[in-house]
């Protein structure tokens, strides 16, 4: 095909977007836009992401491999491999010229390697207040086609941030009741009008549009009490650098940047310090959660408080609409699919070299009513950094049932569900059907690979300094 009959390909990723909050009855935003969206397109109300968090998600994404195979680790972050293949280099062998739009909190994921056209905002950039405009002005400027652009919002993680900070910087809709029941609802409401001003620009006949998002989050089923409750944990873990990190700076700065080993354990030893005292005022909270609420609200309550990395469907039950000249209008799937599949189907969908990556498989043939095998989904408690909060999860989900336990050990954490009919994931069967735990830990171990499902070592890819700024901006994020 030449490239002038490519179709433009637009991905929005909208950074922490629950499924359940994008479409259905949970939902409570006012978003006219998105709803005529979805009428035109093709959407899929159970796609399972990879991982809980942006970093590994993405990179599973956009490899068709799941975190362990396509994330490394440095001594204090992980990023993608760029030693291996992906979609997006492979849509630069088709012709395509690629852009991508992110946070700039997340350039040690390597997506400025991966595109030809990368650009960073900062993270108090939300539409509302001109990331909007600027999308907008981009899109103006006649991107040189065919062309795919990534485009990376973050404006729901404005939740991680302190209440006076959010009504404060927040758009007009978070304060008032009728755009939502929750602030996580009314600032979706409020990207609607900017979703629709960014696709305007986008001529829908000769483009594939793509919106999706990395991971859910438990803050969308926060109302009235959990709303305060998460409020004052917020407050809680705020840190203000006294005198002691004023010295350990000044000292740390004065050691030179090659003499790496010395710099990193001064601010290993400052980090593991905060790190220890925040722990040590936050986790005494989990004791005082009253033991007579639901499974379930207590979950929530426990992640406000000290969120465990479990693989809990709030955290990878994600939205994907899907929409173009090869895709049916108001079509609604309800059979299970994943992220590693969406590039497959937008390779399909565009009529380009069908080589498959990973585990992906295209989802043409189900959109087109054919035979299609639902396959299990991988699921991984996969973190941004080996700082962050991490229980070394691993399971595999299925339309029936979720199984899932201690990365090392097939015997600690043992959890099993029945999504079918406990769909909140309240009550944990495993110890009275051993005979599906075996069937589902079957399907598991056939995933792992050489190293089981460790992440690979790599060298060092960020000095002190940068490691500094990125924990500040995701501790703020709520990613710590």
């Amino acid at each position: 095909m030449s490239d002038s009959l490519k179709p433009n390909i637009l991905f929005i990723v909208l950074d922490g977007l629950r499924s359940d909050k994008f479409h259905g009855s949970n939902k409570t935003s006012i978003t006219p836009y998105l709803d005529d969206l979805i009428k035109n397109g093709t959407y899929f109300e159970q796609c399972i992401s990879s991982a809980p968090c942006t970093v590994p998600s993405v990179a599973s994404t956009i490899t068709s491999l799941y975190p362990f195979e396509c994330v490394v680790q440095d001594e204090n972050v992980f990023t993608i491999n760029q030693k291996l293949e992906n979609y997006v280099q492979n849509l630069k062998n088709e012709g395509y010229t690629t852009y991508a739009t992110y946070q700039e909190v997340i350039y040690f994921l390597g997506l400025d390697k991966i595109y030809d056209h990368a650009e960073t905002y900062s993270v108090s950039s939300k539409l509302w207040n001109g990331l909007g405009e600027q999308i907008i002005e981009k899109l103006q400027n006649k991107m040189r086609g065919p062309w795919f652009y990534y485009l990376h919002l973050y404006d729901l993680h404005l939740l991680s941030y302190p209440k006076e900070y959010r009504i404060k910087n927040g758009p007009k809709e978070i304060s008032d009741e009728k755009f939502g029941i929750n602030q996580y609802d009314r600032v979706i409401s409020a990207m609607d009008p900017w979703l629709k001003k960014i696709l305007e620009q986008v001529n829908l006949e000769n483009t594939i549009v793509v919106i999706t998002s990395d991971h859910g989050t438990e803050v969308a089923s926060y109302s009235g009490d959990l709303e305060d409750y998460n409020d004052k944990n917020i407050e809680s873990r705020v840190h203000n650098p006294g005198t002691i990190f004023k010295i350990a700076q000044k000292i740390s700065n004065s050691v030179p940047r090659k003499i790496f080993p010395g710099r990193k354990k001064l601010a290993k030893l400052y980090t593991d310090k905060i790190r220890s005292n925040i722990k040590k005022k936050m986790l005494p909270k989990l004791d005082e959660i009253d033991k007579n609420i639901s499974q379930y609200k207590k979950r929530l309550m426990r992640t406000s408080v000290w969120g465990d990395s479990f693989v809990y469907d709030e955290r990878f039950r994600i939205p994907l609409l899907i929409l173009g000249p090869e895709i049916p209008s108001n079509k609604k799937i309800k059979q299970q699919v994943r992220s590693i599949d969406i590039f497959p189907t937008i390779f399909e969908a565009a009529k380009l070299n069908k080589k498959s990556l990973g585990h992906g498989k295209s989802l043409l043939p189900i959109i087109r009513d054919n035979p299609y095998e639902e396959l299990p989904a991988f699921l991984e408690g996969a973190a941004n950094s080996p700082k962050f909060v991490n229980k070394n999860i691993v399971g595999i989900r299925t339309s029936e049932f979720k199984y899932f336990r201690d990365k090392y050990d097939d015997t600690i954490e043992v959890h099993l569900y029945d999504l079918k009919h406990d769909q909140l994931e309240e009550k944990n069967i495993a110890k009275n059907n051993s005979s599906i735990v075996q069937e589902m830990e079957e399907m598991l171990i056939k995933l792992q690979n050489d190293q089981g499902f460790e992440y690979k070592k790599t060298e060092q890819i960020l000095d002190i300094d940068e490691e500094k700024k990125i924990e500040e901006e995701l501790r703020k994020l709520g990613y710590m």
